[in-house]
């Protein structure tokens, strides 16, 4: 949950033929010791549904996850403009 956005999605990425393909989920396996990204490169993201105001680059606002048996956590989430993941490659 978040007050910026009216819901929150969790969807899972999986790459196909068009790049990647977002599908809706309502539950995640996060082992203990294993490393999970919620980012537009991950292997899942949050999608805020129904903005209550357009976001920018270095907006910053809470969101609260909710755990199955680990309850809730608050993070701060910090909006950035996603890099070109092909910047580092250009041809000169």
């Amino acid at each position: 949950t978040t007050s910026v956005a009216a819901a929150v999605e969790l969807q899972s990425l999986k790459k196909n033929g068009n790049g990647l393909h977002a599908e809706t989920v309502n539950a995640i396996e996060l082992p203990p010791t294993a490393t999970t990204l919620l980012r537009h490169t991950g292997d899942y993201q949050l999608l805020l549904r129904n903005l209550k105001q357009p976001l920018k680059d270095g907006d910053r606002f809470d969101l609260t996850l909710n755990f199955a048996r680990a309850g809730t956590q608050t993070l701060k989430v910090w909006v950035q403009t996603p890099r070109d993941p092909h910047a580092d490659h250009k041809e000169h």
